[in-house]
């Protein structure tokens, strides 16, 4: 869904973040993976980008993972590409602190919110 769909159908070119302790639950509760290193694999795999809550658990052992052939170099520049593809056309790197301003227009708009609107509908209902 997030490579097929989200990206290749809806042309989305941010960057994919799991939830606060998600990539957690696929083992921990969810027995989805046997561990964090098999949940970081899968989710890298299914095209999450970034790990918003596992600190370091999950994508802690990603070099491990591409030496053993279970997540592909591919998959890791994708994952930093996108990361920071947003990273500098937000202007990070040539101004560090937030555009609130831009924040709104750019992060937070209707557009965007729209966008999540409609993958959400589509995880739901289909």
């Amino acid at each position: 869904m997030l490579t097929e769909i989200l990206r290749g159908e809806w042309g989305f070119k941010g960057y994919v973040m799991s939830d606060g302790g998600g990539m957690d639950l696929t083992y921990m509760q969810h027995r989805a993976a046997a561990d964090p290193a098999e949940s970081g694999a899968l989710s890298i795999r299914a095209g999450l980008d970034y790990d918003l809550g596992s600190w370091g658990r999950c994508f802690g052992s990603l070099v491990e993972q591409v030496k053993k052939g279970e997540v592909s170099v591919a998959d890791l520049d994708r994952a930093a590409a996108s990361v920071l593809r947003v990273k500098f056309s937000s202007g990070l790197f040539e101004h560090p602190y937030i555009d609130t301003d831009r924040y709104d227009k750019v992060a937070n708009s209707n557009e965007h919110k729209a966008l999540a609107l409609k993958l959400l509908i589509k995880l739901w209902c289909c």
